[in-house]
Order: C-alpha cells, then structure tokens, then sequence
C-alpha cells in the first residue's frame, strides 16, 4: 500500500511537470523564467527549454567604485529595456549568489541587458546611507550605457531591494530614466518591520494591527541591518551587536531584554530598549525615544511615504502568508498609490521563493500571472 501510496505521488508530480513543460511551450517567456527560478523545476527547465548565450561582464559599479556588478548582455544587441536588479540584505554574496545569477540569467535570455550591482552595505546585511545614492548613481549609468533600448530602465527589486527601487522611482532625478518597477514581496515602512520583529504585531492585508510571526532568522537581520548601524558610537554599535551573538538563533533579540548598559549611547540605549521590548503597546513611545536623525533614516528608507510620487507604473507580488514582512505593507503601497501600483499575491510564494506542487497549482498561476504582467512591462 506505501509503495502504491508513493507510485501515485510520483505519477502527480511528474503529471505535473509535464503540464508545466506544456504550458512553456505555450505560454513562452514569462512561464519560462518562472519555471527556471522554481526550486524543483530548474533541472527540468535546463533539460527542456533552449538556454540562449549570455555574456557576463563584472565591473566597478558607478555608484561606488569599491563595489562591483554583473552586467549580463544577451548575444547581439539588447532589444528590450535595460533591467537593474537590486538585492536585498538577504544576499551576502551580492551578485554572486546562485540564485540571483540563475534570475538575471533568465531574464537576458530574453534579451534584456541586466545589470546586477553591489550597494554599500548590503552584503555586510546592513543598510547604508550610501545605498539609495549609489542606487541613483548606477540607474544613470545603465540609462546612458546604450545597453538599454532608448535608455529605458526596468527596476527589479528583490525583498529590501524592492524597497530601495520604489523610494529611487520615486526620486525626480531618476524618473526620466525609470520606465517601470518589479517588486518581490517589499516592505513599506521600517517602523512596522521593527514592531514585527519585537512585538510580534504587525498590519494584516486589511491594515489593522493582528499577531505576526517574523522568521528568528529574519529578526536577527533586521536588528543587523537596521538597528546596528545607525546606533551612533562604534563602541555602542558593536555592544548591540554582541548582543546579537550571544542570543539564541531560535530567540535572537532575547539578549536586549536585560537593562541596556550604562556604556552605551543615548542612541544605543534607545535602540536597546525598542530591540527587547515585547509589548505592542509601549512601541511607538519607543520608537519616538528614537534620536531625530535616526528615525529620519528610518523614513528615508521606507518607500510608504514616497510610493505615491511614482510616475512609472509598479508591479508588486507579495506572498499570501509571509515570514518577513506584515502582509499590510504590500497592501498598503498599492493603496497609496493606486493608479500606478499593482499587488498580486500568491499562496505559492515563499517570500521572494516560487514553489510548485500539484496542490499549488492555483496560486502558481497567480506567480504566473505577475510573470505575464512583468513581460509586458519589458516589452
């Protein structure tokens, strides 16, 4: 009966891959990148569907001449709109990473000139100040590169990264050169990722205040990425992150619930506190307790209060249940701007991650349908 039980599995599953080779073949590109970045259908992809050349090119990234990006050109002249893929802090490997090389790939294959820098900070899971000009910086340089088609600059943005597209869509200065904007499962506000991460609390899809339960991984990058760095003094910053160290990977914030340490800064005793506290009620007074350059920095790199600036139109998807960002966030950006941004959700989205199984076969044709929408805003 198991061996039965398990041959008939078997017979769904590859049922299944069969019917998505099928649809490739009718539904072409945008199913054909999908089913490239779909752990389990990749080697499938690789077997069944044409891989055209690509040439990589690595070099000093314009916005830092310390950083460097992956410049992937199709074989022949670009005949689509040049598309920046921006990373997020969940990449230390930057363009290096596997996954983020099989998606830029997958996406000059189409004949797309992709381009793939390093921002400061990121790769050390942090967020720096020189993120969002650098960002600005390598948008200039791919719209006058002569790789885009009329100079046309698609943002992809991937978790974070999708957040830094839609703030530097929203900078007049880029607007000129941003023709659209593709976002992975973004956040809008760094202020409800913080209470995520602390309280547990965060806006459903409705946007009322509901439990959220955060990733222990995810917590333990937003106070790498967030907090650390704009706790002030280099002394406190690395107190904070020691702290860090020393708590459990199951628990990672538990070590800020101990009073903070009289060495510290005002501005890391602040950061400490708002860290180790668990009750949704005292947040907001702790976020206030914040120092003014600080929570400054906080809104600088929440796009929610800029989403609405956007001209280009924005193509979201976000997951139906996530484990890194409240799912109200997406929500709320296509609310604030709903004219230009588009939110497609989908139950077959592990945050930024397609999966397929035969039981996933409704929400893969939600990921289907952002794939089909992206097409056309490359198109």
């Amino acid at each position: 009966m198991r061996a039965w039980r398990s041959s008939l599995v078997g017979s769904g599953v590859l049922a299944a891959v069969l019917a998505v080779a099928w649809a490739v073949a009718l539904l072409g590109a945008p199913l054909a990148v999908l089913v490239r970045n779909t752990p389990g259908l990749e080697g499938w992809a690789q077997r069944l569907l044409p891989s055209p050349p690509v040439r990589l090119v690595v070099l000093p990234t314009a916005g830092d001449a310390a950083e460097t990006g992956a410049l992937y050109l199709p074989v022949g002249s670009a005949s689509r709109p040049g598309v920046l893929l921006v990373n997020g802090t969940e990449v230390p490997q930057g363009w290096r990473d596997p996954d983020i090389e099989r998606f830029a790939r997958s996406l000059a294959e189409l004949g797309n000139a992709v381009y793939v820098p390093d921002l400061p900070g990121l790769k050390d899971t942090r967020l720096s100040a020189r993120a969002l000009p650098a960002l600005a910086a390598d948008i200039a340089w791919l719209h006058a590169s002569g790789y885009a088609r009329g100079g046309r600059v698609v943002l992809l943005g991937v978790c974070v990264g999708a957040s830094l597209a839609l703030i530097a869509a929203a900078e007049p200065a880029n607007r000129g050169a941003v023709a659209s904007v593709i976002g992975l499962d973004p956040y809008a506000s760094l202020a409800d990722v913080l209470r995520a991460a602390t309280t547990g609390m965060g806006p459903n899809a409705a946007g009322r205040l509901a439990p959220f339960a955060m990733a222990a991984w995810v917590q333990a990058d937003v106070a790498r990425a967030v907090a650390a760095p704009l706790v002030g003094s280099a002394p406190s910053r690395q107190r904070v992150l020691q702290a860090l160290a020393r708590s459990s990977p199951l628990d990672p914030l538990r070590g800020y619930t101990a009073p903070p340490s009289a060495a510290l800064s005002a501005s890391g005793r602040a950061w400490w506190r708002l860290l180790g506290n668990r009750d949704p009620a005292r947040f907001a007074a702790l976020l206030a307790a914040l120092p003014a350059p600080t929570r400054q920095a906080l809104n600088a790199f929440s796009p929610l209060g800029v989403v609405q600036q956007i001209q280009a139109p924005v193509l979201l998807v976000a997951p139906e249940v996530d484990f890194a960002f409240p799912a109200g966030d997406a929500t709320a950006l296509q609310q604030a701007n709903p004219s230009r941004v588009q939110l497609i959700r989908s139950a077959a989205l592990d945050h930024v991650t397609p999966s397929f199984s035969p039981g996933q076969l409704a929400g893969y044709w939600q990921l289907l349908h952002f794939a089909i929408q992206g097409s056309r805003l490359l198109a």
